[in-house]
């Protein structure tokens, strides 16, 4: 969806990820979906939706970004073997 896109844009800028494939849809083409991302394709009415998110070992600094509570349909959130720094966010307690 437009607003998986965004956020999941903004996840990756605000941590200054670099992967290669981080571009363009996350979830579209479906043999192309970015690396540590998987997402929910219920039928062809309603665009795919990004059910988990696997950062972990990717280097993330600072403060969990809050960009990821736009995830929506979030169930799965891996962001161990970092180094983040603060409290954990009041939305992640809501997934």
């Amino acid at each position: 969806s437009p607003e998986d896109v965004s956020a999941v844009h903004n996840v990756r800028d605000t941590y200054e990820l670099s992967r290669i494939d981080w571009q363009g849809d996350p979830c579209a083409p479906r043999m192309f979906k970015w690396e540590g991302i998987n997402c929910s394709y219920t039928n062809a009415t309603f665009p795919p939706r990004i059910i988990s998110l696997d950062l972990s070992s990717s280097g993330l600094k600072g403060v969990i970004a809050s960009s990821i509570q736009n995830l929506t349909y979030l169930q799965e959130l891996d962001l161990s073997n970092n180094n983040l720094s603060g409290g954990v966010p009041e939305f992640l307690g809501n997934m």
